[in-house]
């Protein structure tokens, strides 16, 4: 849970902590903790006060950070929804400032309606005539991603089963977790590592005979 956000083949994986029992298709996952870096904003704000204001549109903030003209907060973003771009602000009624977002270990999101889990092509809402506009003009880009200077855990190397498995399941409730060919897959490549490691003692027990 502290080591959350958590990526896996560019989608975000969603934790959350029962703090009683609850039957399993009630459970929904649909938020995630997510640093977001404010963009430049003008003399006249409160950093800490502008942070604040922005937080609670996100329902609250969970951590904040000012190292100069760098300011990010840390919300609880609702991934099912799409992404915010950014937030005017103002002082008085006439002149409003744009602030724009950047998110740190952003996933996989939909260039034509910014909401993560899927590419433009993948779209379930868009028409194919909708794609074809937001592939040459689209309303979402990579200026939303921020470059993020951890080593996040998502970037542990996956053993070959990452790279074989192509079935996906994700979970939102109801009774199985995973698809049957994919907990088979599972079993067999489990089984191929025990053998290769079997083997690999084997030939090192005879090359310390040998010697």
């Amino acid at each position: 849970m502290e080591g959350r956000l958590w990526l896996f083949r560019k989608s975000v994986i969603l934790f959350d902590r029962l703090i009683k029992p609850i039957k399993r298709a009630q459970i929904r996952l649909t938020l995630s903790p997510f640093w977001i870096k404010i963009g430049s904003c003008l003399p006249e704000f409160d950093k800490k006060d502008l942070l604040h204001a922005i937080g609670v549109t996100f329902g609250g903030v969970i951590r904040s950070e000012i190292n100069g003209d760098i300011c990010q907060l840390k919300i609880n973003l609702d991934v099912q929804k799409p992404l915010r771009r950014g937030i005017f602000v103002s002082i008085d009624n006439f002149n409003k400032s744009w602030i724009s977002f950047k998110y740190e270990k952003l996933p996989m999101f939909c260039f034509g309606w910014g909401r993560m889990g899927h590419s433009l092509k993948e779209c379930p809402v868009l028409n194919p005539v909708e794609k074809e506009k937001f592939k040459e003009d689209p309303n979402y880009t990579l200026a939303l991603k921020e470059k993020s200077n951890l080593i996040g855990k998502e970037n542990m190397k996956f053993n070959d089963l990452s790279k074989k498995v192509r079935v996906q399941c994700p979970y939102i409730g109801g009774t199985e977790l995973l698809p049957t060919c994919f907990i088979a897959s599972m079993e067999e490549n489990n089984k191929a590592q025990r053998t290769q490691t079997i083997s690999q003692q084997i030939s090192l027990e005879e090359a310390i005979k040998k010697q």
